[in-house]
């Protein structure tokens, strides 16, 4: 039997359910109700479930936002929607315009903290993600936003990653990186990041950030995030993250993950 795994899978809870107290936030197979009505574009089931509070900065279970789900369906009238509504939204996607204004602040970042001229990424490179197309990997192009084509591209088939800090433990291939990063996004509800400084190794394959997070809606931060990466024929072979998830107190109205 075949068992729809899909975000568009999960049923939205009724009115009368939700009058009653229902969980508006319960999970079927790694999606809540108000990610599997933006899934699939149908407006008024959006606006109910955000009437009733449902979480807009909810991922599904391989990282995906609100805001990506409704671009990769092409649901231009829901991201139109949720803007309106929540005009300070937070987006990162290069497809939209708020997207592309906040990459290229972020890419500017990264290239000002690498002090090595040599070492700076060209502004190519972001003019190529803009473009939302990245080139053939296996015969297939890479779009922004593909996550499983992203580690593909940029990590090596035997890569190891390395936890320490608010979680340890060490993850290796594909799948550890993807389950990596589900550790990350499920402490961190947004999906930016401030990075302070970027070191590369010249000749060595060696890049050291630094990054921090501040979310004052979930009283969520992070003040000491450094990743480590070492890379060899262009493929991430080596991941060292460290980071500790921090509630600041008298921020945010909902509980801390940690």
């Amino acid at each position: 039997m075949h068992v729809n795994r899909s975000p568009s899978a999960a049923s939205p809870p009724s009115t009368s359910s939700l009058s009653l107290g229902a969980n508006i936030e319960t999970r079927f197979h790694g999606t809540t109700p108000l990610l599997a009505a933006t899934s699939t574009g149908h407006i008024p089931t959006i606006r109910l479930l955000l009437d009733f509070h449902a979480d807009i900065t909810a991922r599904t279970a391989d990282g995906s936002t609100i805001i990506k789900l409704a671009l990769d369906g092409g649901h231009t009238a829901v991201v139109s929607f949720l803007l309106s509504r929540f005009p300070h939204m937070l987006i990162t996607d290069p497809r939209h315009p708020k997207g592309r204004e906040w990459l290229r602040r972020q890419f500017r970042v990264i290239r000002d903290n690498v002090t090595d001229e040599q070492s700076k990424p060209p502004w190519f490179v972001l003019e190529r993600i803009l473009s939302g197309e990245l080139g053939p990997v296996a015969g297939r192009s890479v779009l922004v936003g593909d996550v499983q084509m992203d580690i593909s591209r940029n990590y090596a088939a035997g890569v190891r990653v390395v936890h320490t800090g608010t979680f340890d433990g060490v993850f290796v291939r594909h799948e550890g990186v993807r389950e990596s990063a589900g550790l990350l996004n499920g402490v961190l509800p947004t999906t930016e990041y401030d990075v302070v400084g970027t070191r590369v190794e010249e000749g060595e394959g060696w890049v050291v950030e630094r990054w921090r997070y501040r979310d004052k809606r979930s009283g969520v931060e992070v003040m000491d995030g450094v990743d480590w990466f070492w890379i060899r024929d262009g493929r991430i072979c080596v991941k060292w993250i460290y980071y500790t998830v921090q509630c600041r107190e008298g921020w945010g109205s909902r509980n801390c993950p940690i």
